[in-house]
């Protein structure tokens, strides 16, 4: 069984980097639950001072082609989102 990192109402994230540990960026495998369906998801967090204020509005300014789909976030601590 995997060890849980954090969980927020739709996430689950997984002690598991996707990616090496970084300096600004750690990647990790989590759960995305939403509608009743869990859908096998990237995480990352950001410190919450480093966040745009437009990165609330996922529909419009963080997608494109260039980046990875967004599906949502959570403010899990008064630190991450």
């Amino acid at each position: 069984m995997d060890e849980v990192l954090f969980a927020g109402k739709k996430l689950l994230c997984f002690n598991q980097y996707l990616l090496i540990q970084g300096g600004h960026c750690s990647v990790f495998r989590g759960l995305w639950k939403e509608n009743g369906k869990e859908k096998e998801v990237a995480i990352r967090r950001v410190r919450i001072e480093d966040c745009h204020e437009k990165w609330k509005d996922t529909s419009r300014s963080l997608n494109h082609d260039n980046v990875l789909k967004v599906i949502g976030y959570e403010e899990i601590t008064d630190q991450y989102r």
